[in-house]
């Protein structure tokens, strides 16, 4: 998971923005151009309500524009840095604050197969040749749970972030249609996804780490022979991990209506551009 975002998701998003933004420069230039003669047509032959404070906040959101489609940095400080490394970074925190340990943001799922492969194999070493035969359906079915979990949380966190990347790839077509308000929504649309998208790996791991703290350490200390194995703890483990699977299931339709609700529209950007427009102008 590390190297996908690190090395191939990151190349990925490099490659396809620039090129985009290299091949269609002339485009994003005659866009800038006609926004300046859209601001001198409404000077010129405007009825008077579009002032010179409206002038500097759509110039303002030109600059930005330009600044981010032209300059890869830029655009990875705000944008792809933001979207991919901060999740990670956000479960991570969680990760440590909810077990006390410095570790990165996918070590629940490592630490759940660990602990699965350890109960498994501890089950199977219970069967002999005369005795012990019901350990096996045990053993099976606790693997299969398991790994429906471990599966589940690795795949969406994966769609996520290839989803994430083909969404930044994109990013030249939304930022570019920022500068005119009529196509301001687009861009909302565009935000709101990355923020639903980049949400989802961080519910995930905050539910495997909460996951394996409800479930606790007695079933890995039966596992490597600290403790003796009871039954009751093992089928409640099992039970968490179904419902986790469960939860899984349907995570990346709660972080999708999280994004999704987020009130990002062409308005609030608008008033956004204006206060930042108006930082240090004397009153």
């Amino acid at each position: 998971m590390n190297r996908v975002e690190d090395d191939v998701v990151r190349d990925m998003v490099f490659k396809a923005y620039t090129t985009i933004v290299s091949d269609y420069r002339v485009t994003i230039g005659m866009m800038i151009t006609l926004l300046v003669v859209w601001i001198g047509f409404k000077f010129v032959y405007g009825d008077g309500t579009f002032t010179v404070g409206d002038a500097v906040r759509k110039l303002v959101v030109a600059i930005l524009v330009w600044g981010l489609l032209t300059n890869w940095d830029i655009f990875a400080l705000f944008f792809y840095d933001t979207f991919t490394k901060g999740p990670n970074e956000l479960a991570a925190t969680l990760t440590r604050a909810l077990t006390g340990r410095e570790v990165d943001s996918y070590a629940g799922i490592g630490e759940l197969y660990n602990d699965a492969y350890a109960v498994s194999m501890h089950l199977f070493s219970m069967v002999g040749f005369t005795e012990g035969w019901a350990y096996i359906p045990v053993a099976l079915f606790y693997s299969l749970v398991a790994l429906i979990a471990i599966g589940l949380a690795l795949a969406f966190i994966l769609i996520a972030k290839l989803s994430l990347a083909v969404v930044l790839i994109i990013a030249p077509i939304p930022i570019a249609l920022l500068m005119f308000e009529k196509t301001q929504g687009i861009f909302a649309g565009w935000l709101r996804s990355l923020i639903g998208l980049a949400l989802l790996p961080v519910m995930i791991v905050a539910a495997l780490v909460f996951m394996l703290s409800i479930i606790g350490t007695d079933v890995h200390e039966a596992a490597i022979g600290k403790t003796e194995l009871q039954m009751e703890v093992l089928y409640a483990n099992m039970l968490v991990m179904g419902v986790s699977a469960f939860l899984f299931w349907h995570i990346m339709d709660i972080a999708r209506s999280i994004g999704g609700g987020l009130n990002i529209s062409a308005r609030e950007i608008n008033v956004f551009v204006k206060r930042v427009s108006t930082l240090g102008k004397l009153k």
